[in-house]
């Protein structure tokens, strides 16, 4: 979520090792899908994302952009990003590891809600939907 309210399309990153095309096709428009064994982000799917974060924000050096991150390595020891960020005009602002979680916007407004309405809205469409399978 950006400063003027725009929202960029998610990204949902699959605990297995190979892509299967049915996890993108009923992803919000725009938003897509990455595996990993973990399920967790790495270097390789943060530089992916934040590739797509360029494009999504416009950022140029006449028009730069600043990004505030977590402390997570995939962010503060990537030096293709960190190289790409600086290319593209894009400051990262990396958070204090103790404290990300209450300085965070949108862990502390956003993701809070998202969580408390997620479950709900889940069980409504799975009853709408009996035939339909959620994996994550």
């Amino acid at each position: 979520m950006s400063a003027s309210g725009a929202y960029m399309p998610p990204t949902l990153i699959y605990p297995l090792k190979k892509k299967q095309k049915e996890f993108e096709l009923e992803l919000p428009s725009g938003g897509w899908a990455e595996v990993h064994s973990t399920g967790r982000m790495t270097a390789e799917s943060f530089l992916i994302w934040f590739r797509k974060f360029v494009e999504f924000s416009k950022a140029t050096k006449y028009f730069p952009v600043l990004l505030i991150l977590d402390d997570h390595s995939t962010h503060t020891k990537n030096l293709e990003v960190i190289d790409y960020a600086t290319e593209s005009g894009v400051s990262l602002l990396c958070l204090p590891p103790i404290c990300s979680y209450t300085l965070q916007p949108l862990d502390v407004s956003f993701m809070k809600l998202l969580s408390l309405h997620y479950s709900d809205e889940l069980r409504k469409w799975l009853r709408g939907n009996p035939e339909k399978v959620v994996i994550l």
